[in-house]
């Protein structure tokens, strides 16, 4: 086996990606490894064989990109939205720490003027019913 780390260096750099995104073709090696510049022409001399023409010709490829999938992450998101995943296990900090008693304790208050603000008529209706039926 040839080593190949120049060819795959120059490769690299002329790819613009990194060393392990090269696929050097096996069946070719000794041809890529007399490849031994990125221009073929040095000084009006050829210089044996060039890295761009392997390129060109298919012998060095870039592979794909991976593509790494956040549809898992959105999914375990959505849920924790919905209140799941936050045990005891989950919870780091004390209750103070995490929300405030002071806080939660406005948020039902504001939660039940808004409820009673929806639903003014039917709160009219029950207090004009009680007030009949009490006196």
């Amino acid at each position: 086996m040839v080593s190949l780390r120049l060819q795959k260096r120059l490769a690299a750099s002329l790819l613009d990606c990194g060393k392990g995104k090269l696929w050097l073709d096996p069946n070719e090696s000794t041809d890529i490894s007399m490849a031994n510049s990125s221009k073929s022409i040095r000084h009006g001399v050829l210089q044996g064989m060039n890295i761009r023409k392997l390129i060109k010709d298919g012998f060095i490829i870039q592979k794909t990109m991976i593509t790494h999938s956040r549809s898992r992450a959105r999914k375990v998101k959505e849920s924790k939205t919905r209140g799941r995943y936050s045990g005891y296990g989950k919870r780091k900090g004390t209750r103070e720490a995490r929300a405030t008693i002071k806080g939660s304790v406005d948020e039902e208050n504001e939660s039940a003027e808004t409820f009673a603000s929806k639903n003014t008529e039917n709160l009219k209706r029950l207090i004009s019913t009680c007030t009949v039926r009490c006196t």
